[in-house]
């Protein structure tokens, strides 16, 4: 989604995650609620952004890399600029999985690998039920635009643009020479081919439970988050 100025929106109920930032919001003229009471929230840093996923506020990021962001020597203008109203929206694609016992939806990727240090296992990939590949890998990550700037890219993938409406689709530390790696539009298929080797899941880093040998994980699309940042040319990290 194209961003856009909003003055016709203040956001002086903040929530916040990942500072301390009670008042630093006081000083702008807010006030500190919690989630179900915000007009907005305020994240600073990846974990925290990502924490506020399944919230359904706009959020106004801190210090993050691959989505529109302040730098927080910029934070007090930002806050102000909330609450005045003179601030601009863009959106970034979430990630679901389905077949596994979680509802977590991620900002950046979802990943699935080996449980123990130093084992790989194999793992069937489809592109909304087309094969791609069978790998053997410590893991497969399939990230979005925003989480291929992080492990994504340190595994080997490829960086995408904001507005690519892809995936990238990485195997980690793949098991002899050929290793492809896939841009790809979600729906993307997961499954353990393999029972040797416990398998975990993650969503944006989080540990999300154990994936069950022959049990097709389906990542997709699962809505939006809503970003927000100073009309203000100049205070944004991106």
């Amino acid at each position: 989604m194209p961003g856009g100025h909003d003055h016709s929106r203040v956001y002086e109920r903040l929530a916040v995650a990942g500072g301390e930032l009670a008042g630093a919001v006081r000083r702008a003229g807010g006030e500190v609620v919690g989630p179900e009471a915000a007009d907005a929230a305020v994240a600073v840093g990846d974990s925290a952004l990502s924490s506020l996923a399944g919230e359904g506020l706009p959020v106004l990021a801190v210090d993050v890399d691959g989505v529109p962001s302040v730098p927080s020597e910029a934070l007090e203008d930002a806050l102000a600029a909330l609450v005045d109203g003179t601030v601009e929206e863009s959106e970034r694609p979430l990630l679901g999985v389905e077949g596994a016992d979680t509802d977590a939806r991620g900002l950046f990727d979802v990943a699935l690998f080996a449980a123990e240090p130093g084992r790989i296992s194999e793992f069937r990939l489809d592109d909304g039920g087309d094969p791609l590949d069978t790998v053997r890998a410590d893991g497969v990550v399939v990230a979005t635009p925003a989480g291929s700037h992080g492990y994504a890219r340190a595994a080997g993938g490829p960086t995408l643009a904001p507005d690519a409406g892809a995936v990238a689709v990485v195997p980690v530390a793949a098991f002899g020479s050929r290793a492809d790696r896939w841009v790809a539009a979600p729906e993307i298929g997961v499954s353990v081919q393999r029972d040797e080797v416990p398998v975990e899941l993650a969503v944006d880093g989080r540990p999300a439970g154990p994936v069950p040998a022959n049990r097709r994980l389906s990542v997709d699309s699962a809505g939006a988050l809503r970003l927000l940042r100073p009309a203000t040319d100049g205070l944004e990290k991106l």
